[in-house]
C-alpha cells in the first residue's frame, strides 16, 4: 500500500495501488483527495479538456464534418488550446483570433461559467465586367 500527500491541503491519502515514486504518489493523492482545492482543480481540468475537444471538433480534422476547412497548421490550434486553458483558469474572459485566410476564432467564458468556442467565416464573391 502507498501513501501520498495532497498538494492542496496536506492530507495523507491511502492509495489502493503502488506508485513508483513519492512524487507520483502525491499526484495520485491530490487526484483522489476530496478537499475543495483538489475538487476545484479536477473540475477545471474537465472544463479545459471539454473546451479543447470543442476546438478540435470545430477547427481540427473534424471540422470537415461541420462544413469547414480544417486548420492544417498545428500552431494556431496550440494557441487556441492555451487560450481555452487561460480562460478556464480566469486569466482571460474572451479572446478573438483571426486565422490568416481561413476564419475567425472566438473563445469566451459565459456567465454560466462555460467556455464557448466559436468559429466564423465570411465569404464574399464579386464579379465585375
Amino acid at each position: 500500500m502507498t501513501f501520498g500527500t495532497c498538494r492542496y491541503c496536506g492530507q495523507v491519502v491511502n492509495l489502493d495501488y503502488e506508485e513508483e515514486t513519492q512524487a507520483e504518489a502525491d499526484i495520485a493523492a491530490s487526484e483522489k483527495c476530496e478537499c475543495y482545492d483538489a475538487r476545484h482543480e479536477r473540475n477545471l481540468r474537465k472544463q479545459i479538456t471539454a473546451a479543447q475537444n470543442r476546438i478540435r471538433k470545430i477547427f481540427g480534422d473534424d471540422a470537415a464534418k461541420l462544413g469547414f476547412s480544417p486548420i492544417a497548421a498545428e500552431e494556431p490550434l496550440q494557441l487556441l488550446n492555451a487560450i481555452a486553458e487561460q480562460t478556464a483558469r480566469g486569466f482571460i474572459t474572451s479572446a478573438t483570433i483571426n486565422v490568416r485566410g481561413l476564419c475567425k476564432a472566438k473563445i469566451t467564458m459565459t456567465t454560466k461559467e462555460k467556455i464557448k468556442v466559436e468559429r466564423s467565416e465570411t465569404k464574399t464573391y464579386q464579379l465585375e465586367e
